[in-house]
């Protein structure tokens, strides 16, 4: 009875992220066209030719070597210990020069999130959980993870909120879905810049809340 249980809230789960990722396609003819021709777009391709980082992947993430300051914004309790959701400013600037003014005009993005499970003692195991795209709510992530049973186990938890999503994403509707735009590269690769250097950071903030053993899981679902 409890494996039937558990196989239909796991399917259920995957309905859900279907729906999840059902909203960019169905978006799609409502958001606001580019304005570019292709010889820009190319240019803009070239770029990260042009600067190595294709040849040589790990040149094009950079990172800072002090952890960020950041503020706990809410703690409640949570089973003995504490619910905590934790905010810094995200310090990422494009590698596209071009670039950076658009990217820094989505004032929600740059406010980086920490959702963290803690029970409140220094030197803990810490998980570090990744959602998918279009997914992040912590809600939702609390039951893809089992982060109450990994909490039991005697583990920290912490979901990493990749940005654009949940409290990072536009306002605009017809926005949603900024991390991956296969009809934007430039775009989906600094997306992915600020993903490693917002997450390099978040490690580096738990480190220095006393987090001793750091492990990351991730989950999706996949793409259709």
């Amino acid at each position: 009875m409890i494996q039937f249980f558990s196989s239909s809230l796991d399917s259920l789960g995957g309905v859900l992220d279907d729906a999840f990722l059902t909203l960019p396609k169905i978006l799609k003819p409502f958001r606001p066209k580019r304005g570019i021709d292709l010889d820009a777009y190319a240019r803009q391709i070239d770029f990260y030719f042009d600067k190595g980082f294709v040849d040589d992947p790990a040149s094009f993430f950079r990172f800072s070597d002090k952890a960020p300051s950041y503020q706990i914004s809410s703690e409640t309790a949570y089973h003995g210990g504490m619910h905590q959701v934790i905010t810094f400013q995200s310090r990422y600037i494009p590698r596209f020069p071009e670039m950076i003014e658009r990217f820094e005009g989505f004032e929600e993005n740059k406010t980086a999130f920490l959702i963290r499970w803690t029970h409140g003692d220094r030197g803990r195991k810490t998980l570090v959980c990744l959602h998918g795209y279009m997914l992040g709510d912590p809600d939702q992530a609390k039951r893809m993870f089992k982060i109450r049973k990994l909490f039991q186990m005697g583990m920290d938890v912490a979901l990493f909120i990749t940005p654009f999503h949940w409290k990072r994403a536009p306002q605009s509707v017809a926005l949603r879905g900024m991390f991956l735009q296969p009809d934007d590269v430039v775009m989906t690769c600094e997306c992915f810049g600020q993903a490693m250097y917002d997450l390099y950071h978040c490690l580096m903030l738990l480190q220095k809340l006393g987090a001793q053993d750091i492990g990351i899981i991730g989950a999706s679902s996949p793409m259709k």
